[in-house]
């Protein structure tokens, strides 16, 4: 079934388009452009995959979809746009099913367009909620969204319920004011449709109906949170506040916008001076950036009064973190009791899950688990209250117990447990785990065992596959105050507590870096200037952190485009630091370097070509391509500087191409060409050492940063 993005570009015209296929023969017949490059719609096997979608009565599908000339960009989310033809073909072989094919309408967008011009906002992947995402992520979130159309029945249903009632302010007072029959009549005809998911469109006010905002709200005046705003007290914790206010969700609009960051500011700071026992704690930006981006600023405000003071552990969002440390030590008896072999797994090699799990409690999972299932844990905190929290942290372990047991190195262990949650996709069938292993106790009357034992007999397993959950509430209390004793240990190392906080606030800045920079890895020299900027802030934040350094795949990223900017005294800095020296392909790509350094511009091409022979990372190929462009620029500009005419043969050896591609390549530059002899025009040189003002100021922050790092170790 063709899945059509359209783009409002010149009369809403549809510029790219994804298609999604089963196992089989796809049926497209590709060819080449003029010029060797691309992979383009030529025609369709007749009854095949490709050939029946034109039998659906989608007239958009019929009119716009794989028409000959095409272009064909990325397959399962990976660019393939500057690929080589023979690539293409292997990638889409090679993918796996269902394969998503997303190919170009070049009649609306060029393809120099779609590969250059990073600010081309139609473009850009966002979640259904505003987030910017990666093409992994959204082809991963449309499989799990794909048959989820019984969500109308849940939807209408709520809408049925609040009709009934009269509104949700009537709904809101028989919930909250009815009598104890009233109340628990409507909260067990509430219940499935709390675990059914809150539709969006209700989500704000039934939020406030399970927190009884309104009677909350009401202890105070009705200016009481303008007021807030115009205390003096308001100033203590402003400054921390705007700090992290600039760092929350960088890829939602709203919050690179004003509008969105003064909301954000303002809801945090008024509970800063609301609650002065408590002030402000990293990480509630987080869970405020989803309360104002539902609800209205002053709604926000008392939702989030309410779970601090009545849902969740505030002592957990106290200055000394004192509650949140206590938490992290009774779910890690938790993970002992519940799941035993990941506990001996992760303690012999030395990882630490709270390394993860405290970002969990203290984000509630909303910078972990994708948008749409962590708000649907919200919905159940809401109805049921912060025991879902250890529930859904051991749900997540349980969830991924095989890949974390299968692990064969302590690498992919740390990435497999660094990763958790981050592929829950499909978020009924995690809340219908989640509230199966939450009402799923451990069976110990004797009946129970007999019942075990003839289910273990004739292998007829549990309705769904959860471990029996073996503790309460009350055990989690019971165990919080067999914690506090600790107190002392835990003052001690509180230095150690807030250092372990800021490494996970950071691991969490290398994901979004690493999206951001996976969606500008097209080979666009108008974007290698940014991809260059979020790799030194990736690089950064990796040696900050302390616990892993930046992947191999972004440290070649990061050489290839300094490489091709001829940002060479920064690409022989980084060769000196570099930890992967001896990775296959770092070498050769330095072998570049040392030619473009010696201003050896024939020797630097070669090395260049020879890299075609080398496996790079599919995000790199494009980059290997840009910068073959970028030394055939400076070799031309040599040739026009040294000869007044050469024979065609010559400029062809030295720029590596063929004579047909030697001649479009003289046209481009305005060359004349008269039977064997090319007849280059001057072409100015470009200086590529001199060091800006600004790169100066980058080199002085980044030297500033080594010394903090080395006074910090002392």
């Amino acid at each position: 079934m063709p899945r059509i993005r359209r783009t409002k570009y010149e009369n809403e015209a549809i510029a790219v388009y994804d298609i999604e296929f089963d196992e089989g023969t796809i049926g497209i017949r590709f060819e080449t452009d003029f010029y060797g490059k691309h992979a383009l719609v030529k025609s369709l096997v007749e009854g095949s995959q490709a050939d029946g979608i034109f039998l659906q009565d989608n007239h958009a599908i019929k009119a716009h979809a794989i028409q000959p000339g095409h272009v064909l960009v990325a397959v399962n989310g990976t660019d393939v746009v500057n690929q080589p033809f023979k690539n293409i073909m292997q990638c889409i072989k090679m993918a796996k099913v269902p394969k998503t094919l997303r190919f170009l309408d070049p009649n609306v967008l060029s393809i120099e367009k779609f590969s250059k011009d990073p600010n081309m906002q139609q473009l850009v992947n966002r979640d259904d909620f505003g987030f910017v995402k990666d093409d992994a992520y959204i082809l991963k979130h449309r499989r799990a969204q794909k048959y989820k159309k019984w969500r109308f029945r849940n939807d209408k249903q709520w809408l049925d319920l609040i009709m009934q009632y009269g509104g949700a302010d009537k709904l809101n007072e028989s919930f909250n004011k009815g009598t104890l029959t009233e109340q628990t009549q409507l909260r067990e005809r509430m219940e499935p449709l709390i675990v059914g998911g809150i539709p969006a469109s209700h989500r704000p006010a039934i939020w406030k109906i399970l927190g009884n905002t309104k009677e909350y709200q009401d202890r105070y005046s009705q200016r009481y949170y303008q007021e807030l705003l115009k205390s003096d007290h308001r100033y203590s914790t402003l400054t921390d506040i705007e700090k992290d206010v600039g760092r929350t969700y960088p890829e939602h609009a709203f919050f690179q916008e004003d509008k969105g960051k003064v909301e954000l500011t303002n809801v945090l700071t008024a509970y800063a001076v609301h609650r002065s026992d408590i002030g402000y704690c990293q990480s509630m930006n987080f869970i405020v950036g989803i309360l104002v981006l539902f609800l209205p600023e002053e709604d926000a405000f008392w939702i989030l009064c309410v779970l601090m003071d009545h849902i969740l552990p505030s002592e957990n969002y106290s200055r000394s973190m004192f509650g949140a440390q206590v938490d992290q030590i009774v779910f890690k008896r938790l993970v002992q009791l519940q799941v035993p072999d990941i506990a001996a797994l992760l303690e012999e090699n030395g990882i630490d899950i709270e390394l993860v799990s405290l970002q969990w409690f203290l984000c509630i999972f909303v910078c972990t688990l994708p948008l749409e299932t962590a708000l649907r844990i919200w919905d159940l905190i809401f109805f049921y209250g912060q025991e879902i929290i250890f529930d859904t942290a051991i749900s997540i372990l349980h969830y991924a117990q095989q890949g974390i047991l299968e692990a064969d190195s302590y690498t992919s262990l740390f990435q497999c447990v660094r990763e958790l949650g981050t592929d829950l996709h499909d978020a009924d069938n995690f809340i219908e785990f989640v509230y199966a292993f939450m009402n799923h106790e451990a069976r110990k009357s004797p009946l129970d065992l007999l019942v075990n034992k003839f289910n273990k007999l004739f292998d007829k397993p549990f309705p769904i596959d959860i471990i029996p959950k073996q503790y309460s509430m009350d055990d989690i209390n019971q165990w919080r105050r067999e914690a506090r004793p600790q107190s002392f240990v835990i003052k001690i190392f509180l230095l150690d507590i807030k250092l372990s906080f800021l490494i996970l606030i950071n691991m969490w800045k290398m994901d979004r870096l690493e999206e951001r920079i996976n969606g500008l890895c097209g080979g666009s020299p108008t974007a290698l200037d940014e991809l260059v900027r979020l790799c030194e802030e990736l690089e950064l934040v990796a040696m900050s952190t302390r616990v892993a350094p930046m992947d191999a795949s972004f440290y070649s990223l990061f050489f290839m485009a300094l490489l091709t900017l001829g940002r060479l005294d920064e690409a022989r800095h980084l060769w000196k630091r570099l930890p992967y020296k001896q990775l296959n392909g770092f070498a050769q790509i330095w072998a570049v370097g040392q030619a473009l350094w010696k201003r050896d511009i024939i020797q630097a091409h070669a090395a260049a070509s020879a890299l075609d022979s080398v496996v790079l990372d599919v995000k790199v190929t494009p980059l290997v391509a840009e910068l073959k462009r970028s030394i055939q620029h400076s070799i031309a500009i040599l040739i026009s500087q040294a000869y007044t005419n050469l024979p065609i043969e010559n400029v062809a050896a030295a720029l590596g191409l063929s004579g047909k591609a030697t001649m479009e390549f003289c046209a481009k530059c305005g060359w004349r060409i008269e039977g064997n002899l090319v007849y280059p025009a001057k072409m100015a040189m470009v200086s590529t050492n001199a060091i800006e003002l600004d790169e100066l100021q980058h080199l002085s922050n980044y030297v500033l940063h080594l010394e903090q790092r080395s006074i910090m170790k002392v």
